[in-house]
């Protein structure tokens, strides 16, 4: 229980300064963790028994935080909330109150995969926009950029939508899914569907605007920056109250179709 209301106050305050700034400050990190390994350190004395699988969730949760950090999917926020969670919390904190049996032993990676799930609610909003843009301007989507194959085309309208540039550079969340290049007066336009959560986003806008030149007026391509650790927090609630409820779900559509 401390070491889930533990979490719940600094994965409150992060959430908080993720969702204002998309920064976290690593005071937090700091000071939650030698928190978190008093909690676990106390838990241990209590049931020696809980030793090899704590130690397992820490590994695991760690590695794979370090791996989705290095290969751009995490912020390193992101990746330092887990480390902590994991610390904190590495079983999980209610197994014989949860609604739903919880068959991952490993309590932070099912949080992982659950704020996943429901971030996903996102893309609602951004297909939303891009329908209300093509109906307002009356425009094509992709005109001007270079050519897509539909299956590109699918996954820009679901992760970005388009933009001017002066919102660009006033959202400090929203980062350019658009590369450009000037050869001898002629802008060629062309998107990227992955941007790391650590790009240099006042680069890649220079970069942009310098390339842009006369056509810095028309609207760009833009993904907004996903505060992880909003969907974290609300994860970490439902998975303790709730227990794996994605597992089971995923189970019983298996199940039918078998």
């Amino acid at each position: 229980m401390i070491g889930f209301v533990l979490s719940l106050v600094f994965l409150g305050y992060s959430a908080c300064s993720d969702f204002k700034t998309r920064e976290v400050s690593n005071r937090v990190w700091l000071t939650y963790l030698p928190l978190a390994a008093a909690v676990l350190t106390a838990r241990l004395l209590l049931d020696p028994n809980l030793l090899f699988l704590s130690v397992t969730s820490i590994a695991v949760t760690t590695c794979l935080s370090l791996i989705m950090f290095y290969i751009g999917i995490f912020g390193g926020a992101d990746a330092k909330a887990f480390i902590c969670l994991s610390v904190a919390v590495p079983t999980n904190p209610f197994p014989l109150r949860s609604l739903f049996l919880s068959l991952n032993p490993i309590f932070p990676v099912m949080v992982l995969y659950t704020a996943y799930f429901l971030s996903a609610s996102t893309i609602l909003h951004i297909l939303a926009r891009n329908i209300s843009w093509k109906y307002v301007k009356r425009k094509q989507l992709f005109e001007n950029i270079e050519e897509l194959s539909p299956l590109k085309k699918l996954l820009a309208v679901l992760t970005g939508y388009k933009t001017d540039l002066e919102t660009l550079q006033e959202k400090m969340y929203l980062y350019p899914m658009e590369e450009a290049s000037n050869q001898n007066g002629i802008v060629h336009r062309s998107l990227r569907l992955f941007v790391s959560a650590e790009t240099d986003r006042d680069h890649a806008i220079k970069s942009l605007e310098n390339s842009m030149g006369l056509h810095q007026r028309s609207d760009v391509w833009v993904t907004p920056g996903m505060p992880l650790l909003l969907f974290v927090l609300l994860a970490l609630l439902l998975n303790a109250l709730l227990g794996d409820f994605i597992m089971w779900a995923v189970f019983q559509i298996i199940s039918k179709i078998v």
